[in-house]
């Protein structure tokens, strides 16, 4: 499995049941950054259900080993399109 892989909900719901933990190192912020939104795009994230996109954001916890608060911000601008951007434009 690689960063930015196109997975199902069932293929993310079974690698956090079975990865108790994982652990990712960063060069920087920005390569941190990249991966996120890497696994975002793969995902189509925004045009995603809720649950998906809660599935997508653990998936991101736990392979970044960002806090639950840390994975929100970063997601939150590819999960909502602002009004005047068409869906589904970002991811």
């Amino acid at each position: 499995m690689q960063i930015g892989e196109k997975l199902t909900p069932q293929q993310i719901s079974e690698f956090l049941k079975r990865i108790e933990e994982i652990s990712f190192t960063a060069g920087s912020k920005a390569e941190l950054y990249n991966r996120v939104q890497q696994v975002l795009v793969a995902q189509e994230c925004a045009g995603q259900s809720k649950g998906d996109r809660g599935r997508i954001r653990a998936y991101v916890e736990k392979v970044t080993s960002l806090s639950v608060a840390q994975s929100a911000r970063l997601i939150r601008p590819w999960s909502c399109p602002t009004p005047d951007e068409p869906e589904g434009e970002r991811c």
